[in-house]
């Protein structure tokens, strides 16, 4: 009878929260930590408790368990984007026999459906390694605008980085690719008062 009763007091703490809430997500938590063992990564409820859920998902990733760390976030609920970023990253740095499109195909088949996914960090490792065309083919998916430009502006692709801003017609933008544009061609030693011309 206390049993039932120190449950019953658990679950009425939880205002917000139904026992079958509760009971479910418990459930879940459960399912996590008995698929866990099978990676090397045996735990306690408790310890899993006081690791958090988030960081299982990093542990995971850092282990380039990406699939398992998929199911983890199906389970719990959790935003998937972190593991595919990285899944994507270790794919660029790995991937020896998919050209530079095929494996744009690949990244659009797999991170397509989740929306506002940020290509940035994928972009930069593709241009670290010297595939500067899936750099440019990743940026062109990308969602937001700014990030785009940004990024372009970092790979010193100026001249695109200008376009998209042009096109997205955002006047923050177009200024910063003008004085970034000016700084690179006084960085290369040209004249204040020619970096305005070599714009038109």
């Amino acid at each position: 009878a206390s049993n039932n009763e120190a449950k019953q007091s658990f679950f009425s703490s939880n205002s917000s929260v139904s026992p079958s809430q509760m009971l479910n997500f418990v459930c879940r938590q459960l399912r996590v930590l008995n698929s866990l063992r099978s990676t090397g990564l045996p735990m306690t409820y408790g310890m899993f408790q006081s690791m958090t859920s988030e960081r299982v998902v990093d542990r995971l990733i850092t282990l380039h368990r990406h699939a398992h760390a998929m199911r983890v976030c199906s389970y719990l609920r959790l935003d998937p984007r972190p593991v595919l970023v990285h899944w994507a990253c270790a794919k660029v740095q790995s991937e020896k026999t998919l050209n530079d499109v095929q494996l744009h195909r690949v990244f659009l088949r797999k991170l397509g459906p989740f929306k506002n996914i940020s290509y940035r960090k994928i972009a930069k490792t593709a241009a670290k390694i010297g595939r500067s065309k899936l750099a440019e083919l990743l940026l062109d998916a990308e969602p937001i605008a700014r990030i785009k430009v940004s990024t372009l502006c970092d790979l010193g692709q100026l001249d695109q980085a200008l376009e998209k801003a042009v096109k997205c017609r955002d006047s923050n933008l177009i200024y910063l690719m003008i004085f970034a544009i000016q700084n690179d061609i006084i960085g290369r030693g040209g004249q204040d008062e020619e970096w305005f011309p070599a714009l038109l």
